[in-house]
């Protein structure tokens, strides 16, 4: 990362790995902390355990530039839907537009499949998945669950591989100045 007039973010998106696990429970007590505490639902060894039980390497794409691992994203299949889960950027790399084109290029990847995610009740991100088509569809004060059902045309830019299954984001390289205003 650079710094001044020039900050440019070189990222790439990448599968995950085993080793991925300690580095991205940090990233997600990090990210999460405001927004749990506020919820009343902050308890780090619980949140981080749950993390852990819960992070598939293959499931999940991170984001990272120079070596530092900036945030994530799983795609966990469920019978006909999909669940989009552990979506957490790093507080400094918010707002340059990366949350945003992770969360296109894995709906864009999940072919005509309703997708479903939860986002704790009065987070910030729940603005993104509004611009992104979801709708909410249970509060229980906490979490709201949300969904995005299918994409009227399966062979629009939400279509998977010819052989139905997601494709999956890796190695992609991307540059965003901290211009950006897109989340």
């Amino acid at each position: 990362m650079t710094s001044g007039t020039e900050d440019v973010l070189d990222w790439t998106v990448r599968e995950g790995r085993p080793d991925d696990v300690d580095a991205l429970a940090d990233l997600k007590l990090a990210a999460l902390e405001p927004d749990l505490k506020r919820a009343g639902v902050w308890r780090p060894p619980y949140n981080r355990a749950r993390f852990e039980r819960e992070f598939v390497p293959t499931e999940t794409r991170v984001v990272e530039a120079e070596g530092c691992l900036l945030g994530c994203l799983a795609v966990h299949p469920e019978g006909d839907d999909v669940w989009l889960r552990h979506f957490y950027l790093a507080e400094e790399v918010r707002g340059r537009g990366i949350g945003t084109r992770l969360l296109t290029e894995a709906l864009a990847s999940l072919g005509p499949r309703p997708v479903l995610l939860d986002v704790l009740t009065g987070s910030r991100a729940g603005g993104l998945y509004l611009r992104h088509g979801f709708v909410a569809v249970e509060d229980d004060g906490v979490d709201v669950i949300m969904r995005r059902d299918a994409p009227d045309a399966p062979d629009g830019p939400d279509a998977s591989d010819a052989s139905g299954a997601p494709a999956v984001v890796a190695a992609q390289t991307r540059t965003d100045s901290a211009e950006s205003t897109v989340s």
